[in-house]
């Protein structure tokens, strides 16, 4: 929470309302408020938010819905006025009255670690030989604990099948623990940001960090300086620097691109269908999947364009001379690289979508020559791979939330399971999410689109009804998603294709 007494609204994330399900209502006069980037979002809806202010401050305010990303809530100057909130510069306190008492509200300070103890733990006693002889003879088992140092994980301890292993081995030079501190190779193609003709260059100040948090941020832009990844930049515009959780709970740098994607012009390289991908590996028996360690950074910026990635921190303003996240043409040129390299596997025995890389065979000692063709020319490019994260000789693996293997195309287990316990929704925000969850899996589902209708229905702008008909396919779905399999085509068989078209519409037909 942050109580800002030069915002001119009280805010409620739109994160927040959707994750408690708070009841929301058309705001009685929707207007306009300015937003970052020099624009302007409308304020269409509104909520009563109900908060503790300790254990016995309950406060309730009506906030404004917004898509703010510094916080849940923001308290504002109608919340100070409608109070009478006394600010205190000095100690940053803010006071009011409540129930005739008066509340100081103080900055949260930073929680240290909670540590487990046993209350009824005996203490630690160093016994003399004569001791332990004397209790030795008063109990009949003896228990000697020894401490010793867990090895760390290491990526050559993890098991793969031996063929695998002695592959690997031949090409250890492409799994290093970390990237080489010396800029990737110049290749063919480099990451190009053209601007927008005539478009303003955003200036946009440094974000404001806590001590802990401006540290972390100065250590991993240090360690990209010492990698030569980043250099202090000159340039006439910057975008600010922010951290974000990752799910071991440490952080990674990130850069609000959002101002400078604005005025870049995008390029639109084309992404081939699933569906053609999976059809490819029909009669393969053994996958293997490669992830590239950070791939992003092992992409050259395109000389002359490095300017325009300069981002700030409170230390400085620096810019990137190879590929970072968020920048809006990113994917594209992931994707045109990773195409141009390996294009001569394409089709034959390697798909690759975006990071997602896959080499798939229809015998071992033909995934054994398909794979070390792969390493080669990741060899000769200098790209380096993530061995945690690669499987290999697998008769299974998982390709963007699907589960391929010799039998065909069957679900991420993981995903159908949060299909299946799915609550009913209770808003058009809910349904939302289901049906598009749904639909990644239509596959599976025959006549998907028709029993789907009562639920898109519920979808329409309005008023929000949950009608028997959309719980009825709600649950139909959810049935009908429990061990979905597709058995993939032989694609050497002929296939017919009908187009059926009515005054409502149409629909095409393979069988």
């Amino acid at each position: 929470m942050i109580i800002d007494g030069g915002s001119s609204l009280n805010i409620a994330s739109q994160e927040l309302v959707e994750k408690l399900n708070l009841k929301t209502e058309r705001h009685p006069n929707p207007f306009r408020v300015a937003w970052v980037n020099d624009t302007s979002i409308p304020v269409s809806f509104r909520c009563l938010v109900t908060f503790l202010f300790g254990k016995d401050f309950e406060e309730s305010v009506w906030c404004e819905v917004l898509p703010i990303k510094v916080s849940h809530i923001l308290l504002g100057r109608p919340w100070l006025f409608d109070r009478k909130v006394q600010h205190d510069g000095y100690e940053n306190t803010y006071a009011l009255i409540h129930n005739g008492r008066k509340k100081i509200l103080r900055p949260m300070k930073e929680v240290p670690p909670i540590k487990k103890s046993n209350e009824n733990a005996q203490p630690k006693k160093v016994l003399t030989m004569c001791q332990f002889e004397n209790e030795s003879k008063e109990t009949e088992v003896i228990f000697a604990l020894m401490a010793r140092k867990v090895e760390e994980f290491k990526e050559q301890d993890k098991e793969y099948p031996a063929n695998a292993r002695k592959i690997l081995d031949d090409f250890s030079d492409l799994w290093p623990v970390e990237l080489p501190n010396e800029l990737p190779p110049m290749r063919d193609i480099q990451h190009a940001i053209d601007l927008i003709p005539g478009a303003s260059l955003p200036n946009l100040p440094a974000y404001r960090m806590n001590p802990k948090e401006h540290a972390e941020l100065k250590r991993q832009v240090d360690e990209l300086l010492t990698k030569g990844f980043i250099r202090e930049s000159l340039s006439p515009c910057g975008v600010p620097a922010l951290l974000t959780p990752k799910k071991d709970g440490s952080w990674r740098m990130c850069v609000d691109s959002r101002a400078i994607n604005k005025i870049t012009i995008k390029y639109r390289f084309p992404i081939p269908r699933l569906d053609d991908m999976l059809d490819m590996m029909v009669g393969s028996i053994v996958f293997s999947k490669i992830d590239l360690r950070s791939g992003y950074h092992q992409i050259r910026i395109r000389p002359g364009d490095e300017w325009k990635t300069s981002f700030k921190t409170k230390d400085g303003l620096y810019k990137w001379l190879v590929m970072p996240f968020g920048l809006t043409n990113a994917p594209s040129t992931f994707m045109r690289i990773m195409t141009q390299v390996l294009k001569p596997f394409i089709g034959r025995f390697f798909v690759v979508y975006f990071d997602d890389i896959l080499i798939y065979s229809r015998s071992c000692k033909d995934h054994e020559e398909h794979l070390k063709q792969v390493m080669r020319t990741l060899r000769a490019e200098k790209f380096y791979i993530n061995l945690k994260k690669c499987t290999f000789m697998s008769p299974s693996v998982v390709f963007l939330g699907f589960v391929v293997s010799s039998k065909g195309v069957e679900t991420d287990p993981e995903k159908i399971k949060a299909i299946v316990d799915w609550p009913v929704p209770t808003n058009i925000h809910e349904v939302r999410s289901f049906h598009g969850m749904a639909t990644f899996y239509r596959r599976f589902i025959r006549n998907f689109s028709s029993i789907m209708a009562p639920i898109t229905e519920c979808m329409k702008p309005g008023l929000f009804i949950w009608t028997k008909a959309a719980n009825k396919a709600f649950e139909e779905i959810k049935s009908k998603m429990v061990n979905p399999f597709s058995p993939r085509p032989e694609i050497e068989y002929v296939f017919y294709d009908q187009l059926v078209s009515t005054r409502q519409g149409g629909y095409q037909k393979f069988w």
